[in-house]
């Protein structure tokens, strides 16, 4: 065999490696994808009152349990979070789907949201207007419950018209009284967001006290 000849199945062979490396590696991907689709769809296919998921997809035990731990924390925070809008929307007898959705719009149950007029929070209320209700609002509970007893306030100001409540919360009293009572426009998309999400909410078992935690591993069906 010539040295021509030798380079020539040299390169072939090359070639061949290469071509089996991306197939493996596009099998490998297509796996991995039908995987996550298969996850999507359980998520998809659960009642409303099983929104927290955990699944892990490390093979190796020890490595499960320390996931598992940290997003337990993350699963924890949320079902507290929707246990006290639930809780403190049955206190003051507000729509518990609304509270949902308001604290969904303003911060995106953020606790740590902040913005620049200086609201904090959940519920994105103003440490001012919480203190003069009696709530601390730098803790969860307080947070939730101001808006809770905002809203509460301003749905027996406006006759229980919720279109007026979610102006007024979005852009105050005055700017409402001033607008002859009625949303001024730049509230309308804040209306209609809230309202959506509320819609969203509605129905689906998430304005309920119980959570259920769902553990999906990457083995099931």
């Amino acid at each position: 065999m010539n040295i021509q000849e030798f380079y020539k199945k040299f390169k072939t062979v090359k070639l061949t490696h290469d071509a089996i490396t991306w197939i493996l590696l596009v099998g490998i991907m297509f796996c991995f994808t039908v995987r996550i689709n298969n996850l999507d769809k359980k998520v998809g296919d659960l009642s409303g009152n099983q929104t927290l998921i955990l699944y892990q997809l490390e093979d190796n035990e020890n490595s499960v349990k320390k996931v598992n731990k940290d997003v337990v924390k993350v699963v924890q925070n949320v079902a507290n979070i929707d246990n006290i809008i639930n809780k403190s929307a049955k206190e003051f007898g507000i729509d518990p789907a609304l509270l949902h959705a308001v604290a969904t719009v303003e911060s995106g149950k953020n606790q740590n949201a902040k913005n620049g007029s200086g609201a904090v929070g959940v519920m994105q209320v103003l440490p001012s207007t919480a203190r003069s209700m009696g709530e601390n609002p730098y803790t969860t509970e307080g947070n939730i419950r101001s808006g809770a007893k905002y809203l509460a306030y301003l749905k027996n100001k406006y006759n229980g018209d919720e279109t007026l409540m979610i102006s007024a919360y979005n852009a105050g009293e005055g700017n409402i009284a001033k607008n002859g009572n009625t949303p001024p426009k730049y509230t309308r998309k804040y209306i209609q967001r809230v309202q959506n999400e509320k819609s969203k909410y509605s129905g689906s078992g998430r304005t309920t006290d119980k959570t259920n935690v769902v553990v999906i591993h990457p083995s099931s069906k």
